[in-house]
């Protein structure tokens, strides 16, 4: 046999699928040699025009056809046993396309019988009829096999969705001579073909619109898949990316450790999570990732390591941010639970001092003494009152302030604490909006701030004071927290200083934390500053740099109206004299006899109780009238604000002093004193207060409310 009628035979069989179990057959498959074997398109003999001729099955059969019909009456079934054997519907047609045999398969897939279906052509059951199969002839003009879906109506009338392969049979001369086509329902092969594509379509989609960054890599560390998201953060196409390795992406410290990683992950065998750090060439932001890497196989056992990270750089900032509110909240409460204990005993130390260098019978010697004893009191003073800035406990008299105004006033003072080697600057805003603070308060921001300038600079240098207006937006809120967005009037202030790296920065705020050398610094000068800006709504930032300098900018909300100014409170020593009753309720023993001696020093009748309810009975007991009410802030049994109530619905006269060491929501609320409320800070001294029992007194005389 010829060698192109044997690759006929292969093409037809492979066209069937089915070639492995028919090679045993294909030497009997007989193809029309030449052109006098072929029919004309119009059903008539290429070489005698006659017309072709269709006979029943089983009847005798010329020899052209039987060549056409591929040997049917072949003495060993072969032929038919192949067709038979296929599970594929085929049918067998001549050069015009006319169905000229089917076999089995195909009769119980269409249902039509032979009687029905042989002498008509495909486009009798196709979908788009003549034109569906036009397309299918002219494809195999070019091509050696047609491929493709179609749809067929079967002899219920339902339309069935088939898998469609068709080949041209041609003689010696290349000339067609017929056709076979194949068709099938949707194999599962295709079934999982087209679930695979879609599978893959949708994972290409739900990866590319995701925010994760994920990638694949080989055992020897090629990416061989990413997605968009990586291809963004790195600025290249997964065509640039794809067979690199991470040295060839990534800065080779950041791509040695990610190799690592990925090791870490081959060598577990399973999943781990884990927090990895990336930067790109030339960019000084460091990203920082949650990332899952996990190992896995394909189906040939290729061993690879997949990952999904998230970038979390944002949510750890946060997180750091939050543990240091929290540690920061912590140490100030502590701080502020100290300082209220400490507060009673220092008015009672410097208290009994100062009454003791105001006796007569104190020699020199003695009184050199209790000037030490007394200087290291207010020392001590000093220190609990930055512990409650701090922790944010002390109380606060705000007043709309020109922050312009408040720093000039401070000229000579800041002046006179830098010295002549370091050169200062301010630069006002010409149109500052107002703040409401408490000017005492601001005064010890600055002076704080300029105090840690100066001593960061101690070869000289340049000290700026800056205001200005500004409104924060989103972004910087985001980026800075807790601070929220809005209008603030900034004041900064800067030196030329050494710096501070960023460890040192995050802890500045700290109590007790300094670089200063012993003896040097409390540490407690900038968290006094964080504690006071905190307390007054505002916040502060930090920028430093080393051999730079340093940078404190803090922003205070921006307040409509006119700067307030202050009352006169000075009273002269000589006025401080008075004969009014007053009734004092402290619990601290040595306290309440300080005050009592204090008070009828001055002239004045006192009456002392250790908490509320005793001070309740002493009122209903005392006939007289009680012109002032000093009652400590918190106390067992019954607190000053619960005291006051009952005693001025009983004595609708009586004028109220509180006095605390420790501040609450009982008169202040978010530190600020609620308004028409008198109030003593301890530590205090006796003459602070003579001075504030008389300020009290006198602005009350004549009034049922107190105005202060």
């Amino acid at each position: 046999m010829r060698s192109g009628t044997a690759n006929k035979k292969r093409l037809l069989l492979e066209a069937s699928g089915r070639r492995a179990d028919t090679l045993s057959a294909r030497e009997n498959l007989t193809i029309p040699q030449s052109r006098s074997e072929c029919l004309s398109p119009g059903g008539e003999s290429s070489a005698t025009g006659a017309p072709a001729r269709t006979k029943p099955a089983g009847a005798s059969v010329p020899a052209q056809d039987r060549a056409i019909r591929y040997n049917l009456d072949d003495p060993l079934g072969t032929y038919q046993q192949v067709v038979a054997g296929v599970r594929e519907g085929i049918t067998i047609h001549d050069s015009a396309g006319r169905i000229i045999q089917q076999n089995e398969s195909h009769r119980n897939l269409l249902g039509y019988p032979d009687s029905e279906i042989l002498g008509k052509t495909p486009a009798w059951y196709l979908e788009g009829g003549r034109e569906a199969f036009r397309r299918v002839t002219e494809e195999l003009q070019q091509q050696p096999m047609y491929r493709g879906e179609a749809r067929c109506r079967t002899r219920s009338g339902s339309w069935l969705e088939v898998e469609l392969r068709a080949v041209a049979i041609r003689n010696g001369a290349g000339n067609i001579c017929g056709y076979a086509i194949f068709v099938d329902v949707a194999t599962e092969k295709k079934r999982i073909e087209d679930a695979l594509r879609e599978s893959e379509e949708r994972f290409n989609v739900f990866m590319n619109n995701s925010s994760v960054v994920a990638f694949m890599r080989d055992v020897g560390g090629r990416y061989v898949y990413v997605n968009r998201a990586f291809e963004k953060y790195v600025g290249k196409r997964s065509t640039e990316i794809l067979g690199k390795t991470p040295f060839e992406i990534w800065p080779q410290e950041i791509a040695k450790a990610l190799a690592e990683a990925d090791k870490q992950v081959l060598a577990a065998g399973q999943p781990i999570e884990m927090y990895e750090k990336t930067a790109l060439p030339g960019d000084e932001e460091t990203r920082e990732w949650l990332t899952i890497k996990f190992p896995f196989h394909d189906r040939r056992q290729n061993v690879f390591v997949g990952s999904v990270s998230i970038d979390v750089t944002e949510r750890k900032s946060l997180e750091e941010q939050l543990r240091q509110s929290q540690k920061m909240e912590a140490v100030g409460r502590l701080a502020g639970g100290i300082a209220h204990d400490f507060n009673n005993l220092l008015t009672i130390i410097t208290g009994y001092c100062e009454l003791l260098l105001n006796s007569s019978g104190v020699n020199e010697d003695q009184r050199g003494k209790i000037e030490e004893i007394k200087r290291a009191g207010d020392r001590a003073a000093l220190l609990t009152r930055q512990l409650l800035a701090f922790s944010r406990k002390q109380v606060l008299a705000p007043r709309v302030l020109d922050l312009n105004v408040v720093i000039e006033n401070l000229r000579k003072m800041i002046e006179r604490l830098i010295g002549e080697d370091i050169e200062f600057v301010t630069v006002p805003s010409p149109k500052l909006d107002m703040v409401r603070a408490d000017p005492g308060q601001v005064e010890q921001i600055i002076m704080n701030l300029v105090v840690n300038a100066r001593d960061a600079m101690p070869h000289g240098g340049r000290l700026t004071i800056e205001t200005a207006n500004v409104e924060l937006d989103e972004a910087y809120a985001r980026a800075h927290r807790p601070s929220l967005p809005g209008h603030y009037v900034m004041i900064a202030v800067t030196d030329s200083g050494m710096g501070m790296d960023s460890e040192t920065q995050k802890r500045i705020f700290e109590p007790f934390f300094t670089t200063k050398e012993q003896g040097k610094g409390t540490g407690l000068g900038l968290a006094t500053v964080y504690g006071i800006v905190k307390q007054s709504g505002g916040f502060i930032w930090v920028y430093s740099e080393p051999g730079v300098g340093s940078s404190f900018k803090i922003y205070f909300p921006r307040v409509p109206g006119p700067m307030e100014t202050l009352p006169a409170d000075h009273i002269e020593s000589g006025q401080l004299e008075g004969s009014e009753t007053i009734l004092v309720a402290e619990d601290e023993q040595s306290l309440r006899l300080l005050i009592k001696e204090t008070l009828e020093r001055h002239g004045y009748k006192v009456l002392v109780a250790s908490d509320g309810k005793q001070a309740l009975r002493m009122s209903s007991r005392f006939k007289g009238p009680i012109h002032l009410l000093i009652a400590d802030v918190v106390m067992p049994q019954m607190g000053g604000r619960q005291l006051a109530g009952r005693l001025t619905a009983s004595r609708s006269g009586i004028g109220v002093l509180y006095i605390s060491g420790y501040t609450d929501d009982a008169i202040v609320h978010h530190g600020i004193l609620d308004p028409n409320t008198a109030f003593l800070q301890k530590p205090f001294s006796p003459d602070s207060l003579a001075r504030k029992v008389r300020m009290v007194l006198s602005a009350h005389q004549g009034k049922n409310t107190l105005i202060i």
